[in-house]
């Protein structure tokens, strides 16, 4: 998941305001993932400029952020995993305890740990088109359905397709035994025959709009809405499968190679207010990690269960744990065999 390319709609989407700060702090984010009216909200009331980067996929926000360094940005958009992973080297800083707030739940503060604050969570799971098909989807086996076929889009990385490939074969997750992976590599050539592109779905949805011919997905829950606004079809149907999923958690972290910026910690206890939690995550439609928040929000956003999934759904559900090096690169071994593979 470390080492990829921004993508062209990723590139400098900036939001500079009036302020008395001459220097914005700079945020790298994920595409649509912050309302405009919560950025605004803070740079008026702080004075402070603010600079947002976009990206579509994590694969090239970890490639830009290789390429390029951490020290371009102030504040990064994480998932979880690859925060403890890169803090583990060094690259993100610890944060001061009062950042972390109490209004965040616990084990979303504990996924992010010292090094980031919590911000969204959510599953991973199937997006598909109900006119693409009669059958209803239930199952990562799904992916390989004749209906679907070159329709389906789906990113190779080294955690989570490799965990979803396991958990379809009816493997453990975090598995690393040879006679586990076996089977998981030879599901997931199968899955690289069905492809028509092998990128996370916003990518092509954002590029293509309305005249993508993709019917199916695999993506995170909170990018459900994105999806639907990027196409314009509203018959876009989220499902988590019955054998099991992941669960994410993304965190605002500062990198350590960069001087940390005044209004960083400004900002981050900005965005942790109920309210402006509340009225930011029910516009950009995602789960918010703060309870506060969430209390303030209407019936039908708390009433979301493609956001807010029922409690078996979450129990076969399963959080990725730090992964250390030896696990990473047994993985990397694993999803380059696919990559290689020649499906022809």
């Amino acid at each position: 998941m470390l080492y990829r390319i921004l993508t062209l709609l990723s590139l400098l989407f900036s939001m500079v305001a009036i302020g008395e700060t001459s220097t914005p702090l700079k945020l790298y984010n994920w595409n649509e993932y912050i309302s405009a009216e919560t950025l605004s909200a803070f740079i008026k009331e702080t004075g402070y400029k603010v600079e947002l980067t976009e990206f579509n996929d994590e694969d090239d926000r970890d490639q830009k952020l290789v390429q390029d360094g951490l020290e371009q940005f102030d504040l990064v958009m994480m998932d979880h995993t690859t925060l403890h992973l890169m803090a583990k080297e060094g690259q993100f800083r610890q944060l001061p305890d009062n950042v972390n707030s109490d209004q965040i739940h616990g084990k979303w503060s504990e996924e992010c740990g010292r090094y980031g604050v919590p911000y969204a969570w959510g599953t991973m799971g199937i997006a598909y088109r109900s006119s693409a098909t009669d059958k209803q989807i239930t199952s990562w086996q799904d992916l390989l359905l004749p209906e679907f076929n070159q329709q389906l889009i789906m990113h190779f990385d080294e955690i989570e397709t490799t965990s979803i490939a396991l958990i379809a074969v009816g493997k453990s997750y975090d598995s690393d035994k040879p006679s586990d992976i076996q089977p998981a590599v030879e599901f997931l050539k199968q899955v690289k025959s069905q492809l028509m592109a092998m990128v996370y779905g916003l990518n092509n949805a954002a590029f293509l709009g309305k005249n993508t011919s993709a019917t199916m997905m695999v993506i995170y829950s909170s990018d459900v809405e994105t999806l639907k606004r990027f196409t314009g079809f509203d018959d876009w149907h989220y499902v988590v499968p019955k054998e099991g999923s992941l669960l994410w958690v993304d965190c605002f972290a500062v990198p350590q190679s960069r001087e940390l910026h005044p209004a960083t910690i400004p900002f981050l206890k900005f965005i942790n207010r109920p309210e402006i939690a509340a009225k930011n995550a029910e516009e950009i439609l995602f789960a918010t990690t703060n309870t506060p928040a969430f209390a303030l929000t209407s019936k039908d956003y708390q009433g979301n269960k493609e956001l807010f999934p029922e409690e078996d759904i979450i129990k076969r559900s399963y959080n990725f744990k730090n992964i250390d090096k030896r696990s990473f690169s047994i993985r990397e071994q694993f999803i380059q065999r696919v990559k290689k593979h020649n499906i022809f």
